[in-house]
């Protein structure tokens, strides 16, 4: 299986709340996805590779 390289971005948009790096969304905190999400900040593919990814990950629980 091919290992994915981390996306970082390093934001200067000097807002008080930013977090200074961007990263890729499955790289993020459990709790920061889940903010992101329902402020409807995320893009519709990356819900679905969430989605997915929780329907594989489903299937190895017994």
């Amino acid at each position: 299986m091919k290992k994915e390289k981390l996306f970082v971005f390093y934001c200067q948009c000097g807002h008080k709340d930013c977090r200074k790096k961007v990263i890729d969304f499955f790289a993020l905190p459990p709790k920061v996805q889940e903010k992101y999400l329902k402020l409807g900040a995320v893009p519709d593919f990356i819900k679905k590779k969430k989605a997915e990814k929780k329907h594989v990950l489903s299937g190895y629980r017994r």
